[in-house]
Protein backbone atom coordinates (compact mmCIF):
# COMPACT_ATOMS: atom_id res chain seq x y z
CA UNK A 1 0.00 0.00 0.00
CA UNK A 2 1.40 3.39 -0.93
CA UNK A 3 2.39 5.84 1.85
CA UNK A 4 0.29 8.64 0.42
CA UNK A 5 -2.87 6.57 0.68
CA UNK A 6 -2.05 5.55 4.29
CA UNK A 7 -1.63 9.20 5.23
CA UNK A 8 -4.99 10.03 3.60
CA UNK A 9 -6.67 7.20 5.52
CA UNK A 10 -5.16 8.51 8.76
CA UNK A 11 -6.49 12.00 8.06
CA UNK A 12 -9.95 10.52 7.39
CA UNK A 13 -9.87 8.63 10.73
CA UNK A 14 -8.81 11.78 12.62
CA UNK A 15 -11.55 13.77 10.88
CA UNK A 16 -14.22 11.25 11.87
CA UNK A 17 -12.87 11.15 15.45
CA UNK A 18 -13.09 14.91 15.71
CA UNK A 19 -16.63 14.76 14.39
CA UNK A 20 -17.45 12.14 17.05
CA UNK A 21 -16.02 14.34 19.84
CA UNK A 22 -17.87 17.35 18.51
CA UNK A 23 -21.12 15.38 18.49
CA UNK A 24 -20.54 14.42 22.10
CA UNK A 25 -20.11 18.09 23.04
CA UNK A 26 -23.26 18.93 21.13
CA UNK A 27 -25.10 16.19 23.04
CA UNK A 28 -23.89 17.60 26.37
CA UNK A 29 -25.03 21.04 25.34
CA UNK A 30 -28.47 19.66 24.52
CA UNK A 31 -28.57 17.85 27.88
CA UNK A 32 -27.74 21.09 29.73
CA UNK A 33 -30.49 22.87 27.86
CA UNK A 34 -32.95 20.17 28.93
CA UNK A 35 -31.90 20.43 32.54
CA UNK A 36 -32.27 24.20 32.46
CA UNK A 37 -35.82 23.91 31.21
CA UNK A 38 -36.77 21.45 34.11
CA UNK A 39 -38.88 22.84 37.09
CA UNK A 40 -36.92 24.00 40.23
CA UNK A 41 -36.73 21.74 43.26
CA UNK A 42 -39.44 22.41 45.96
CA UNK A 43 -38.65 24.43 49.12
CA UNK A 44 -39.82 23.59 52.72
CA UNK A 45 -41.22 25.98 55.34
CA UNK A 46 -39.14 28.03 57.73
CA UNK A 47 -39.88 25.62 60.50
CA UNK A 48 -37.91 23.04 58.69
CA UNK A 49 -34.93 25.28 58.20
CA UNK A 50 -32.49 22.73 59.16
CA UNK A 51 -33.89 20.20 56.88
CA UNK A 52 -34.13 22.86 54.24
CA UNK A 53 -30.53 23.72 54.74
CA UNK A 54 -29.58 20.10 54.43
CA UNK A 55 -31.68 19.85 51.31
CA UNK A 56 -30.01 22.89 49.87
CA UNK A 57 -26.61 21.49 50.67
CA UNK A 58 -27.59 18.22 49.09
CA UNK A 59 -28.85 20.03 46.05
CA UNK A 60 -25.71 22.07 45.88
CA UNK A 61 -23.76 18.87 46.03
CA UNK A 62 -25.80 17.49 43.21
CA UNK A 63 -25.27 20.63 41.26
CA UNK A 64 -21.55 20.22 41.57
CA UNK A 65 -21.80 16.81 40.01
CA UNK A 66 -24.35 17.79 37.40
CA UNK A 67 -24.33 21.45 36.50
CA UNK A 68 -27.84 22.81 36.30
CA UNK A 69 -28.84 26.28 35.39
CA UNK A 70 -30.40 28.42 38.15
CA UNK A 71 -34.10 28.70 38.16
CA UNK A 72 -35.32 32.27 38.25
CA UNK A 73 -37.38 33.13 41.29
CA UNK A 74 -41.04 33.42 40.85
CA UNK A 75 -43.08 36.23 42.31
CA UNK A 76 -45.89 33.97 43.25
CA UNK A 77 -45.13 31.49 45.95
CA UNK A 78 -47.31 28.55 46.51
CA UNK A 79 -49.05 28.60 49.77
CA UNK A 80 -48.07 25.01 50.33
CA UNK A 81 -44.59 23.75 49.67
CA UNK A 82 -44.35 20.74 47.36
CA UNK A 83 -43.78 17.43 48.91
CA UNK A 84 -40.54 15.39 48.85
CA UNK A 85 -42.22 12.81 46.69
CA UNK A 86 -42.69 15.27 43.90
CA UNK A 87 -39.00 16.26 44.00
CA UNK A 88 -37.89 12.66 43.91
CA UNK A 89 -40.06 12.01 40.90
CA UNK A 90 -38.50 14.94 39.05
CA UNK A 91 -34.99 13.70 39.82
CA UNK A 92 -35.87 10.22 38.65
CA UNK A 93 -37.33 11.55 35.43
CA UNK A 94 -34.23 13.65 34.74
CA UNK A 95 -31.92 10.74 35.44
CA UNK A 96 -33.95 8.54 33.04
CA UNK A 97 -33.70 11.10 30.28
CA UNK A 98 -29.96 11.36 30.86
CA UNK A 99 -29.57 7.58 30.63
CA UNK A 100 -31.68 7.42 27.50
CA UNK A 101 -29.73 10.17 25.83
CA UNK A 102 -26.45 8.65 26.89
CA UNK A 103 -27.52 5.33 25.40
CA UNK A 104 -28.42 7.08 22.19
CA UNK A 105 -25.01 8.74 22.15
CA UNK A 106 -23.38 5.35 22.64
CA UNK A 107 -25.41 3.90 19.77
CA UNK A 108 -24.52 6.83 17.59
CA UNK A 109 -20.86 6.41 18.55
CA UNK A 110 -20.95 2.72 17.67
CA UNK A 111 -22.70 3.46 14.38
CA UNK A 112 -20.08 6.06 13.55
CA UNK A 113 -17.35 3.62 14.58
CA UNK A 114 -18.75 0.92 12.30
CA UNK A 115 -19.21 3.45 9.52
CA UNK A 116 -15.62 4.49 10.03
CA UNK A 117 -14.51 0.85 9.86
CA UNK A 118 -16.56 0.40 6.67
CA UNK A 119 -14.92 3.48 5.19
CA UNK A 120 -11.50 2.11 6.13
CA UNK A 121 -12.33 -1.26 4.52
CA UNK A 122 -13.58 0.45 1.36
CA UNK A 123 -10.47 2.61 1.26
CA UNK A 124 -8.32 -0.48 1.75
CA UNK A 125 -10.06 -2.20 -1.15
CA UNK A 126 -9.73 0.90 -3.27
CA UNK A 127 -6.09 1.04 -2.27
CA UNK A 128 -5.58 -2.55 -3.45
CA UNK A 129 -7.41 -1.79 -6.69
CA UNK A 130 -5.37 1.36 -7.17
CA UNK A 131 -2.23 -0.62 -6.35
CA UNK A 132 -3.13 -3.16 -9.04
CA UNK A 133 -3.92 -0.32 -11.41
CA UNK A 134 -0.59 1.27 -10.55
CA UNK A 135 1.11 -2.08 -11.20
CA UNK A 136 -0.72 -2.41 -14.51
CA UNK A 137 0.22 1.16 -15.39
CA UNK A 138 3.84 0.35 -14.58
CA UNK A 139 3.63 -2.71 -16.80
CA UNK A 140 1.98 -0.68 -19.54
CA UNK A 141 4.63 1.98 -19.08
CA UNK A 142 7.27 -0.75 -19.46
CA UNK A 143 5.50 -2.07 -22.55
CA UNK A 144 5.18 1.45 -23.92
CA UNK A 145 8.89 2.00 -23.25
CA UNK A 146 9.66 -1.22 -25.10
CA UNK A 147 7.36 -0.17 -27.93
CA UNK A 148 9.00 3.24 -27.97
CA UNK A 149 12.44 1.63 -28.15
CA UNK A 150 11.17 -0.71 -30.87
CA UNK A 151 9.71 2.23 -32.77
CA UNK A 152 13.01 4.08 -32.40
CA UNK A 153 14.84 1.04 -33.75
CA UNK A 154 12.30 0.74 -36.59
CA UNK A 155 12.69 4.45 -37.30
CA UNK A 156 16.46 4.03 -37.34
CA UNK A 157 16.10 1.02 -39.63
CA UNK A 158 13.72 2.96 -41.86
CA UNK A 159 16.15 5.85 -41.98
CA UNK A 160 18.98 3.43 -42.77
CA UNK A 161 16.77 1.72 -45.35
CA UNK A 162 15.89 5.12 -46.80
CA UNK A 163 19.57 5.94 -47.02
CA UNK A 164 20.22 2.57 -48.65
CA UNK A 165 17.30 3.20 -51.02
CA UNK A 166 18.75 6.59 -51.88
CA UNK A 167 22.11 4.94 -52.47
CA UNK A 168 20.46 2.29 -54.63
CA UNK A 169 18.57 4.95 -56.57
CA UNK A 170 21.76 6.92 -57.05
CA UNK A 171 23.60 3.76 -58.11
CA UNK A 172 20.76 2.85 -60.48
CA UNK A 173 20.81 6.35 -61.94
CA UNK A 174 24.55 6.02 -62.46
CA UNK A 175 24.03 2.64 -64.11
CA UNK A 176 21.31 4.10 -66.33
CA UNK A 177 23.61 6.97 -67.27
CA UNK A 178 26.42 4.49 -67.97
CA UNK A 179 24.06 2.31 -70.02
CA UNK A 180 22.84 5.39 -71.89
CA UNK A 181 26.43 6.37 -72.60
CA UNK A 182 27.23 2.81 -73.65
CA UNK A 183 24.10 2.68 -75.80
CA UNK A 184 25.01 5.96 -77.45
CA UNK A 185 28.53 4.70 -78.05
CA UNK A 186 27.13 1.45 -79.39
CA UNK A 187 24.71 3.37 -81.59
CA UNK A 188 27.58 5.46 -82.89
CA UNK A 189 29.57 2.27 -83.41
CA UNK A 190 26.62 0.69 -85.22
CA UNK A 191 26.29 3.75 -87.40
CA UNK A 192 30.00 3.62 -88.10
CA UNK A 193 29.77 -0.10 -88.81
CA UNK A 194 26.75 0.57 -91.01
CA UNK A 195 28.67 3.19 -92.90
CA UNK A 196 31.61 0.82 -93.15
CA UNK A 197 29.29 -1.99 -94.25
CA UNK A 198 27.65 0.30 -96.79
CA UNK A 199 31.06 1.33 -98.06
CA UNK A 200 32.14 -2.32 -98.05
CA UNK A 201 28.97 -3.27 -99.91
CA UNK A 202 29.61 -0.57 -102.43
CA UNK A 203 33.18 -1.76 -102.70
CA UNK A 204 31.97 -5.33 -103.03
CA UNK A 205 29.46 -4.34 -105.66
CA UNK A 206 32.14 -2.38 -107.44
CA UNK A 207 34.50 -5.34 -107.13
CA UNK A 208 31.78 -7.67 -108.38
CA UNK A 209 31.07 -5.38 -111.24
CA UNK A 210 34.75 -5.19 -111.92
CA UNK A 211 35.05 -8.97 -111.70
CA UNK A 212 31.98 -9.42 -113.86
CA UNK A 213 33.39 -6.96 -116.34
CA UNK A 214 36.70 -8.81 -116.31
CA UNK A 215 34.93 -12.15 -116.68
CA UNK A 216 32.72 -10.75 -119.40
CA UNK A 217 35.75 -9.41 -121.21
CA UNK A 218 37.61 -12.70 -120.91
CA UNK A 219 34.83 -15.31 -121.17
CA UNK A 220 33.46 -16.99 -124.30
CA UNK A 221 30.48 -15.37 -126.00
CA UNK A 222 28.68 -17.53 -128.55
CA UNK A 223 26.33 -15.88 -131.04
CA UNK A 224 23.74 -17.62 -133.24
CA UNK A 225 22.57 -16.63 -136.70
CA UNK A 226 19.70 -18.33 -138.67
CA UNK A 227 19.64 -18.23 -142.51
CA UNK A 228 18.16 -20.25 -145.34
CA UNK A 229 20.29 -23.16 -146.38
CA UNK A 230 21.75 -23.00 -149.86
CA UNK A 231 19.03 -23.75 -152.37
CA UNK A 232 16.20 -22.57 -150.08
CA UNK A 233 14.75 -19.09 -149.92
CA UNK A 234 11.51 -19.45 -148.02
CA UNK A 235 8.78 -21.73 -146.71
CA UNK A 236 7.19 -24.35 -148.83
CA UNK A 237 3.75 -25.73 -148.27
CA UNK A 238 3.21 -29.41 -148.01
CA UNK A 239 0.31 -31.76 -147.40
CA UNK A 240 0.11 -35.16 -145.90
CA UNK A 241 -2.86 -37.55 -146.02
CA UNK A 242 -3.24 -40.24 -143.46
CA UNK A 243 -6.40 -42.32 -142.87
CA UNK A 244 -8.27 -40.05 -145.22
CA UNK A 245 -7.26 -36.93 -143.35
CA UNK A 246 -5.13 -34.38 -145.14
CA UNK A 247 -2.81 -32.26 -143.03
CA UNK A 248 -1.20 -29.14 -144.44
CA UNK A 249 2.13 -27.80 -143.21
CA UNK A 250 5.22 -25.76 -143.97
CA UNK A 251 8.70 -27.05 -144.59
CA UNK A 252 12.14 -25.54 -145.22
CA UNK A 253 15.85 -26.10 -144.55
CA UNK A 254 17.83 -23.59 -142.51
CA UNK A 255 21.49 -23.13 -141.64
CA UNK A 256 22.42 -22.34 -138.04
CA UNK A 257 25.74 -20.52 -137.69
CA UNK A 258 27.29 -20.18 -134.20
CA UNK A 259 30.45 -18.20 -133.52
CA UNK A 260 32.64 -17.63 -130.42
CA UNK A 261 33.09 -13.85 -130.11
CA UNK A 262 34.83 -14.11 -126.73
CA UNK A 263 38.49 -14.42 -125.73
CA UNK A 264 38.39 -17.94 -124.31
CA UNK A 265 37.14 -21.26 -125.74
CA UNK A 266 33.59 -22.56 -125.45
CA UNK A 267 32.09 -26.05 -125.62
CA UNK A 268 28.71 -26.37 -127.35
CA UNK A 269 26.49 -28.85 -125.48
CA UNK A 270 23.09 -28.26 -127.17
CA UNK A 271 21.92 -26.96 -130.57
CA UNK A 272 18.18 -26.56 -131.08
CA UNK A 273 15.88 -25.00 -133.71
CA UNK A 274 12.13 -24.64 -134.26
CA UNK A 275 9.67 -23.54 -136.95
CA UNK A 276 6.19 -22.63 -135.71
CA UNK A 277 3.14 -20.72 -136.92
CA UNK A 278 1.39 -18.72 -134.22
CA UNK A 279 -2.18 -17.51 -134.46
CA UNK A 280 -2.88 -13.93 -133.39
CA UNK A 281 -2.46 -13.37 -129.62
CA UNK A 282 -0.97 -16.85 -129.17
CA UNK A 283 2.73 -16.00 -129.33
CA UNK A 284 4.33 -16.41 -125.87
CA UNK A 285 6.52 -13.78 -124.17
CA UNK A 286 9.61 -16.00 -124.40
CA UNK A 287 10.40 -19.14 -126.39
CA UNK A 288 10.18 -22.58 -124.91
CA UNK A 289 13.69 -23.87 -125.63
CA UNK A 290 12.86 -27.35 -124.39
CA UNK A 291 10.16 -27.67 -127.12
CA UNK A 292 12.66 -26.94 -129.91
CA UNK A 293 14.07 -29.83 -131.97
CA UNK A 294 17.58 -31.05 -131.19
CA UNK A 295 19.42 -30.61 -134.50
CA UNK A 296 22.83 -32.02 -133.44
CA UNK A 297 24.10 -34.33 -130.76
CA UNK A 298 27.45 -34.23 -128.96
CA UNK A 299 29.80 -31.62 -127.57
CA UNK A 300 31.53 -29.34 -130.05
CA UNK A 301 34.47 -27.16 -129.04
CA UNK A 302 34.61 -23.65 -130.31
CA UNK A 303 37.82 -21.67 -130.03
CA UNK A 304 37.94 -17.91 -129.58
CA UNK A 305 36.85 -16.29 -132.86
CA UNK A 306 35.93 -19.66 -134.40
CA UNK A 307 32.68 -20.06 -136.33
CA UNK A 308 30.74 -23.21 -137.25
CA UNK A 309 27.41 -23.98 -138.89
CA UNK A 310 24.95 -26.81 -139.35
CA UNK A 311 22.02 -27.28 -141.78
CA UNK A 312 18.75 -28.74 -140.57
CA UNK A 313 15.28 -29.23 -142.15
CA UNK A 314 12.36 -27.75 -140.19
CA UNK A 315 8.69 -28.73 -140.45
CA UNK A 316 5.53 -27.47 -138.81
CA UNK A 317 1.78 -27.87 -139.11
CA UNK A 318 -0.36 -25.14 -140.56
CA UNK A 319 -0.18 -22.76 -143.46
CA UNK A 320 1.21 -19.27 -143.41
CA UNK A 321 -1.42 -16.63 -144.09
CA UNK A 322 -1.88 -12.90 -143.68
CA UNK A 323 -3.50 -13.49 -140.27
CA UNK A 324 -0.82 -15.54 -138.57
CA UNK A 325 2.92 -15.33 -137.96
CA UNK A 326 5.64 -17.83 -138.87
CA UNK A 327 8.57 -17.80 -136.43
CA UNK A 328 11.96 -19.53 -136.62
CA UNK A 329 14.42 -19.53 -133.71
CA UNK A 330 17.65 -21.31 -132.86
CA UNK A 331 19.22 -21.86 -129.43
CA UNK A 332 22.72 -22.84 -128.32
CA UNK A 333 23.84 -23.84 -124.81
CA UNK A 334 27.56 -24.00 -123.94
CA UNK A 335 30.21 -24.14 -121.24
CA UNK A 336 32.97 -21.57 -120.81
CA UNK A 337 36.57 -21.91 -119.66
CA UNK A 338 35.57 -20.31 -116.33
CA UNK A 339 34.42 -23.02 -113.86
CA UNK A 340 30.68 -23.27 -113.28
CA UNK A 341 29.99 -20.56 -115.81
CA UNK A 342 27.62 -21.57 -118.64
CA UNK A 343 25.95 -19.61 -121.38
CA UNK A 344 22.81 -19.70 -123.50
CA UNK A 345 22.07 -17.84 -126.74
CA UNK A 346 18.64 -17.57 -128.43
CA UNK A 347 18.06 -15.96 -131.78
CA UNK A 348 14.49 -15.58 -133.12
CA UNK A 349 13.19 -14.47 -136.53
CA UNK A 350 9.90 -13.86 -138.20
CA UNK A 351 9.33 -15.06 -141.79
CA UNK A 352 7.73 -12.60 -144.20
CA UNK A 353 4.96 -14.03 -146.28
CA UNK A 354 5.76 -14.54 -149.99
CA UNK A 355 9.30 -13.07 -149.98
CA UNK A 356 10.78 -15.41 -147.36
CA UNK A 357 12.81 -12.68 -145.62
CA UNK A 358 14.01 -13.44 -142.06
CA UNK A 359 13.67 -10.47 -139.72
CA UNK A 360 15.03 -10.57 -136.07
CA UNK A 361 12.25 -10.36 -133.44
CA UNK A 362 12.24 -7.17 -131.37
CA UNK A 363 11.39 -8.86 -128.07
CA UNK A 364 14.52 -9.22 -125.89
CA UNK A 365 13.45 -12.64 -124.65
CA UNK A 366 13.55 -13.94 -128.22
CA UNK A 367 17.04 -12.49 -128.80
CA UNK A 368 19.30 -12.77 -125.77
CA UNK A 369 22.80 -13.93 -124.84
CA UNK A 370 23.70 -14.97 -121.30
Amino acid sequence: MCPGFCFSAFLVVVFYFEILVAMKYVALAILLAVLQTAPPPPRKASGNASSSGKSIKQDSGNLQTQPVAATPPTDKQSGEPPSDTHAANNDTEIQGKIKTFTGLLVVVGFLQFFALIGQVVIYCRQAKIMERQAHEMKRQRGYMRLQWQSMREQLAQMQASGEQTDDLIEFAEKQVAALRTSANAMFDSVEAQSRIASASLKSANAAKKSADAMIASERAWVTVTMNWAPGYSGLFTSSHTENGVTTEGCISTLRMTYKNDGKTPAWITERRALLKIFEPMEMPEKPAVEDADMIAVGVVSLAAGEEKSVDTPLLCNGRQTMDNLAVIYGAVRYRTAIPKLTGETISGYSVSIGGGTLRPLEDAEWNRNT
